[in-house]
This record gives structure tokens, C-alpha cells and sequence, in this order.
């Protein structure tokens, strides 16, 4: 860990190794690491998982806020391969929605919103955004 005095930063990289057999997308010290963190005074820490989909799940249990981002035409939101995933974000970014991709990210944008009206929501009081960007 680092942090940058010009930017009161934390800086933490890690080689992200689940064990055999366990899935949730993050390392196993990923709790333990986050409330050294915390201790520390840092009041955002963001985690980042190795995004393959359905086994980042256990992530949401860890944190304040899960952002989900997809990519456009991946053709995940057609197959299903990130359900589990998509019922537990608390919003859905589609990335690279700029030039050739425009199209294709609103069009999955309107995909995962529609799919959120029939999937059961993790709170009654908060419908995930699903936004492009």
C-alpha cells in the first residue's frame, strides 16, 4: 500500500488468486484488507473484482454499493450470464458507449432494464439505474 501525498490517495494493488474451489471474485484477504483500510481513516475504498461474471457475488456482501459494469454486445445480457450478478447490483454501467459502440450499449442498457422489471429486486426501496457511459 501506498498513499500519494499530492493526492491523499490509498493506492493498493493486489494479485487477485481465489483459493481452488471457492468463487466471489475477490482475493481472500479482500475483508480483512478493506477494514485495514478503513482503520487507517480512508472513507472510500473501492474494490474491484476479476469480473467473470456470476462467482463475484460474494463482493456485494462486502460493500456499500455494487456496480456492476458490462460491456456492449458481449451478448452476456442475451445468454444469461451474468444472472445472480445482475439481481444484486445497485447499478449497471454499460462501458465504452461511444462510436461503433453507441448503438449496441443503449441497446443493452434497455436489455438489463428490462430484465430488472422481472428479476427480484434486492431492496423494495431502490430500483437499480442502468446507465451508459
Amino acid at each position: 500500500m501506498s498513499t500519494d501525498p499530492g493526492d491523499g490517495v490509498l493506492k493498493y494493488n493486489w494479485v487477485n488468486y481465489n483459493l481452488p474451489g471457492t468463487l466471489g471474485g475477490v482475493a481472500a484477504k479482500t475483508r480483512e484488507t478493506m477494514l485495514l483500510c478503513e482503520a487507517a481513516g480512508y472513507d472510500v475504498i473501492l474494490v474491484e473484482t476479476v469480473g467473470i461474471g456470476q462467482s463475484e457475488t460474494a463482493v456485494a456482501d462486502m460493500t456499500d454499493f455494487f456496480l456492476a459494469l458490462m460491456l456492449p454486445g458481449a451478448g452476456d445480457e442475451l445468454q444469461g450470464i451474468k444472472k445472480g450478478l445482475v439481481e444484486l447490483a445497485d447499478m449497471i454501467a454499460i462501458n465504452k458507449a461511444d462510436g461503433d459502440n453507441l448503438q449496441r450499449a443503449r441497446a443493452a442498457a434497455g436489455e438489463y432494464r428490462s430484465a430488472l422489471h422481472i428479476l427480484t429486486p434486492r431492496s423494495e426501496n431502490w430500483t437499480p439505474p442502468v446507465v451508459t457511459y
